[in-house]
């Protein structure tokens, strides 16, 4: 056992606490891109925006 050592997890948010979140924009594409069942960490949430955001258009 170690002591003295904390382990720390990232909170998770639901599809509409990141909605309602002044924190995040594109509020449309959250909301097609987010899963209602499924919880999100801040990591996890910049990563999908990042990712349709600079998705190229074709």
């Amino acid at each position: 056992m170690v002591e003295g050592k904390k382990v720390q997890t990232a909170k998770a948010y639901t599809k509409q606490q990141i909605i309602q979140s002044k924190q995040y924009t594109p509020k449309d594409a959250l909301q097609a891109l987010l899963d209602e069942r499924q919880k999100y960490t801040c990591h996890q949430i910049k990563a999908i925006l990042d990712d349709f955001l600079t998705k190229e258009v074709g």
